[in-house]
This record gives structure tokens, C-alpha cells and sequence, in this order.
């Protein structure tokens, strides 16, 4: 909760958005195979650099993955998938899951905090701290959309400004 309430000092640099990823799917693979999910990364051709805080995007990233093994908990099908991609304005990162889904009724609370779909197994905090790091740290946007069988978050991150 100490960390929770702190501000960090942010190092925002130039990062190979593959290589962030890399990074975050060597914390969770160990999670991952205990539960029995693949992993897939979907990338462009072209190198795709962000200007982030590696440290934040790496957390956003796992916590991201480690929800969407815990949703594909008991499914016959149990892939998570991460797909990169370059647009105009930045650069779109989508983490899929085929799991259970979230109803349409809890869509709109999932990135509010203290609310669990996980019962006393989560805290309600995940999501929250991954969207305040996404819009406040970042300077992003996350939304996130559910219909069987998958469930996507798409975090869009700006390209820097001219002046960066």
C-alpha cells in the first residue's frame, strides 16, 4: 500500500516495445505455465519504439498477463496474445486473453478501485493502478472491450512531441 501511495520519479526513454514485453513475459511465465497458457506476440516488421517509464510499462504489462491467466483459469483454451502496432498518433498495444470474459455489467467498473470480479482472492487495485500509470504516468489511454471467447485491453501510447 506504501508503494500504492507513492509518487515514483519517472525515467522516461526511448524503448523497443518488444523488448518491454520480453521483459514483463519473463516475470509471468512461470504463472503462465502453471496455469497452462501459451503466449503468443504479434509484432509489425518495423522496430516499434515507445518513450516510456520501462519500469511502469513492464507493471502495467504483468499485471495485465497475470489477469488474463487468471481468467483463463478452468478454459479449455488458454492463449494470451500481445499485439503491437504502429498507428499515426502512437503505438497500440493489445493483450488478449481467451478466458471466461468480463460481463457487460462489470466493463464499466474494472478500472476502478476495489473492484473485484475475484472475490478474496484480488484486491480491487490491479486495474486501477494499471490505469493511472497508462493515462497519468504515460500520458496513454486503456480501454478494454469482452465478448466471448476473448477479452482485450488496448493500451495507446503518443508518439513524443517534437519538442521531446
Amino acid at each position: 500500500m506504501l508503494d500504492f501511495s507513492r509518487k515514483q520519479t519517472s525515467r522516461i526513454e526511448m524503448w523497443e516495445a518488444v523488448a518491454v514485453i520480453d521483459d514483463a513475459f519473463r516475470f509471468v511465465q512461470p504463472y503462465l505455465l502453471l496455469r497452462g497458457a501459451s503466449f503468443l506476440v504479434d509484432i509489425e516488421e518495423e522496430p516499434t519504439t515507445v518513450l516510456v517509464d520501462r519500469n511502469m510499462l513492464i507493471q502495467v504489462l504483468i499485471n495485465l498477463f497475470q489477469n488474463a491467466a487468471d481468467a483463463m483459469e478452468d478454459c479449455p483454451q488458454r492463449q494470451l496474445r500481445v499485439k503491437v502496432e504502429s498507428e499515426p498518433a502512437g503505438v497500440r498495444i493489445k493483450v488478449s486473453d481467451t478466458g471466461r470474459g468480463i460481463a457487460e455489467s462489470d466493463l464499466a467498473r474494472v478500472f476502478e478501485p476495489f473492484f473485484t470480479t475475484k472475490g478474496d482472492l484480488g484486491t480491487g487495485l490491479g486495474l486501477y493502478i494499471t490505469r493511472r500509470i497508462v493515462v497519468d504516468e504515460l500520458h496513454g489511454k486503456i480501454n478494454v472491450r469482452s465478448n466471448l471467447p476473448d477479452t482485450v485491453f488496448t493500451i495507446s501510447l503518443p508518439h513524443p512531441s517534437p519538442g521531446n
